[in-house]
């Protein structure tokens, strides 16, 4: 009797295998969400459950989500005299002012808090996380996490070109309504941008390909598909196409990143070094060559070198805000805690202009929609940065409550040393906080509203909107 094919065999446990580990890794996902998500709705049906209580919703991204609310609670039992609080999470990760804004009416129909906390509004300079993907809608995307997981990875593990969209285009990128005029290769190289963007690949090769041939020169559509043949690991075929839009427009900055990226990933790392600095020589404002320079540095144990170029790169564009983040978190690594202090005391100046028009926009709607059901507003400012800016959005308006964090916050990095009090360096001048910046943070929340809100807790409370 013949055995079975060993290659087929092979084959098969790969297959296998591979289905399993995708099961697997649904089912974990699935089940970290979950557990999450239950506990943060679990503290939230206790907290509605206490009769009584001065009920306080907060509202933010991941740096609410499981965070503060919990030791807010505590802190304020503790310290009231005759009065009871509970406070329900709903922050959400990664969610911006847009997102927060959509379900606040809901919230306050299911919750009915009497004081509404915010703080947020660093998530709106990122775009979300779903934007440009096609089926994000769809149920694939929606009901399968391992799916969505890699069409995210799949999608960020790219650093596109930011084209602005063309007026009259659908979501394909084609101009609606026109069609293409023999001899355009500009369309057809915008539509395969496009294309590439939302992942359909072949359409993307099929119109880059016609826009060359009508247009060989066009460094864009080169740059463009050289990222796309880039990023399926055809290298010699990217690095023709880098290589020529380059002596087609050698200001083509991206160009020179490309190449860059590809000979790192060879381990041709002076090659690499080579071609990102040339790009910021084109370009020294482009944060992309900078930043892959900074890991080529790194991978050398070059330290010098990664400070000479983040210097160099804030003195080029004092207002960019990425280099002070940047270095700052570099001079943190290295245990230069003061030099650390000090770009990120920079950075805290830059973060004194305005918040962005969204930011402001849905900050302003959000009181409006809480001053209209008789809700008072805290607003709360990221731990180490000034609540100046904050305060301006309601200038003209009054009425709201605000939390400043950044003295309180100094003097205890200064004590007792940043990690003690912060998980990261995400914001740059802040980050996440451990335990210990959360007991802090909600321990000035706390101070504020006693003060501010209950003047006089022990005679009175707003429960329900109503003064006992």
């Amino acid at each position: 009797m013949q055995g079975n094919n060993p290659i087929r065999v092979r084959i098969t446990l790969i297959a296998c295998g591979l289905f399993l580990s995708l099961v697997l890794l649904e089912i974990g996902i699935r089940a970290g969400g979950f557990i999450l998500f239950t506990a943060q709705e679990y503290r939230n049906a206790q907290a509605v459950k206490q009769k009584g209580a001065c009920r306080i919703m907060c509202l933010g991204e991941s740096t609410t989500a499981g965070q503060y609310p919990k030791p807010l609670e505590k802190i304020l039992n503790a310290r009231s005299a005759g009065m009871k609080f509970s406070v329900i999470d709903e922050g959400v990760i990664a969610a911006n002012t847009n997102t927060i804004l959509a379900k606040l009416e809901a919230n306050l129909d299911k919750y009915k808090p009497d004081i509404v906390i915010t703080m947020m509004g660093y998530n709106d300079k990122w775009i979300m996380y779903y934007q440009d993907i096609p089926e994000a809608n769809s149920g694939l995307f929606q009901n399968y996490r391992t799916y969505r997981l890699i069409r995210l990875i799949y999608k960020y593990s790219f650093r596109q070109p930011r084209n602005k969209s063309l007026p009259g285009q659908n979501k394909a990128g084609v101009r609606s309504g026109a069609k293409f005029m023999p001899g355009d290769g500009k369309n057809y190289g915008e539509s395969g941008y496009r294309y590439q963007r939302q992942g359909d690949l072949d359409l993307a090769a099929k119109y880059f390909k016609k826009s060359l041939e009508l247009n060989p020169k066009d460094d864009e559509a080169l740059l463009n598909w050289g990222e796309l043949l880039r990023n399926q690991g055809r290298s010699p075929e990217a690095e023709r196409c880098f290589k020529k839009a380059i002596r087609i427009n050698p200001k083509n900055c991206k160009a020179y990143i490309g190449l860059g990226c590809i000979y790192r990933k060879q381990g041709k790392i002076g090659l690499a070094e080579k071609y990102y600095q040339k790009a910021l020589e084109v370009d020294p404002a482009e944060e992309w060559a900078c930043s892959e320079l900074l890991q080529v540095y790194k991978i050398q144990g070059r330290f010098p070198q990664r400070e000479k170029i983040l210097q160099r790169f804030i003195e080029q564009n004092p207002e960019n805000d990425w280099g002070y983040k940047a270095l700052g978190s570099f001079y943190r690594e290295i245990g230069q805690v003061g030099l650390a202090e000090a770009y990120n005391s920079k950075l805290k100046g830059l973060n004194l202009k305005e918040y962005s028009s969204l930011t402001m926009h849905n900050y302003r709607t959000i009181k409006q929609v809480l001053d209209r059901r008789g809700i008072k507003l805290v607003c709360v400012q990221y731990p180490l940065r000034s609540v100046e800016p904050l305060k301006r959005i309601f200038a003209s308006e009054g009425g709201a409550i605000f939390v400043d964090n950044e003295k309180v916050f100094a003097e205890a990095v200064e004590k007792d040393g940043y990690k003690k009090y912060f998980a990261d360096t995400f914001g740059g001048d802040f980050g996440h906080c451990t335990q210990e910046g959360n007991r802090l943070l909600a321990a000035n929340i706390a101070d504020v509203i006693l003060k501010e809100v209950f003047p006089r807790s022990d005679c009175y409370s707003i429960v329900n909107n109503q003064y006992e």
